[in-house]
């Protein structure tokens, strides 16, 4: 699949300075209309800020029927906890194909992409790891045996979808997709149409670490946290038309019996990462984002350069924490910069 180049533009802060011109210019564009808004979803909180080409109701409603559409694929993809339609899928599709909403069959269908893209280092089908770790809740370790179980169920190329009847299938039972790591980016992709139909020029739309830019005007400022510390801003890129999702480090995840585990599992091995660094990918799709952020921590720091030097189409951060600072390596990234007060030393090779 080809992908266009990401489009990365810096915002200059001396630009914000300039002095209006003594008289209106006609041809200026009209003030848009600015709102933020917060909502609980998808197990975090959702914060958007949109400025619309109507008023600001108009806008603030735009937001509202977004975030009322990302509440709606929630019951969709979900996991675990409440009822989903992916749920019911897990529960059939290992004895019978399964008819799909276009919503649940689309994200299948994305996922197992990645999957193709990344030679499975982002594998969808882990969701008997998953439960095995209890990844989506509290967390648990699970014995050596029941890791083997769980891996010898994951494998993304037994998973059969059929686009004529909008179909999926397990090649055997105890199967399970779990489409937690590329959910929310989907959910972001789905909600453009919607914006641009209502009028919105500008939006920035996130769930903390996946991000998504629209933007008819200048380019939204996007930071990247320290792999240190999740809280403090590292690294600050400039989004237009494009997602961000930033995944790692091992800090993020659970700590179980007093031993902290990763948020994400190599579908290889069974095993939760213990890789110091995080992984910030830019994509035109939000879904794409996240999933090759995860993928490309499974693959490492070198298997990562690889595929970022095979594929253009993606810009790539990789940063991890250091004794004298924080080591940073970008691929097809060119507008990036540090925060200030943050120690930061670019490498060359990966």
């Amino acid at each position: 699949m080809k992908h266009a180049a990401v489009m990365l533009l810096l915002l200059f802060p001396g630009a914000a300075l300039a002095k209006p011109p003594a008289k209106a210019n006609p041809g200026a564009a009209p003030p848009l209309a600015s709102v933020l808004r917060v909502r609980l979803l998808m197990g975090v909180q959702c914060v958007a800020q949109a400025q619309g080409k109507r008023d600001s109701a108009a806008t603030a409603d735009a937001i509202e029927a977004a975030f009322d559409q990302i509440a709606r694929l929630d019951d969709v993809l979900r996991f675990s906890g409440d009822p989903s339609e992916l749920r019911r899928l897990n529960a059939a599709a290992g004895r019978e194909r399964v008819t799909c909403s276009a919503d649940l069959y689309d994200a299948v269908d994305a996922a197992l992409h990645v999957a193709d893209l990344t030679g499975g280092a982002y594998d969808p089908s882990i969701g008997p790891l998953s439960t095995a770790w209890d990844l989506r809740g509290e967390g648990r370790r699970p014995s050596a045996d029941e890791i083997a179980r769980a891996r010898a169920r994951v494998d993304w190329h037994g998973v059969v979808h059929e686009p004529s009847t909008r179909t999926v299938r397990f090649t055997r039972e105890g199967m399970a997709l779990d489409l937690d790591d590329v959910a929310r980016g989907f959910a972001l992709d789905r909600i453009v149409p919607l914006l641009r139909s209502r009028g919105i020029a500008r939006a920035l739309i996130g769930f903390g670490g996946d991000q998504l830019a629209i933007s008819s005007r200048e380019p939204w400022q996007v930071t990247v946290p320290s792999p240190r510390d999740a809280s403090s801003p590292a690294i600050r890129l400039a989004l237009t038309n494009a997602a961000l999702a930033t995944v790692g480090p091992p800090g993020d995840g659970r700590v179980v019996d007093g031993v902290r585990y990763g948020p994400v599992l190599d579908p290889r091995s069974g095993a939760t990462l213990t890789t110091p660094a995080s992984v910030t990918v830019v994509s035109r799709s939000a879904t794409e984002a996240r999933g090759l952020a995860v993928a490309l921590l499974v693959m490492g720091r070198q298997r990562a350069a690889a595929f970022a030097a095979a594929n253009p189409g993606f810009g790539v951060l990789w940063l991890e924490g250091m004794s004298d600072g924080i080591h940073a390596w970008k691929w097809n990234l060119d507008a990036v910069s540090e925060e200030p007060d943050v120690s930061v030393l670019w490498m060359s090779n990966p």
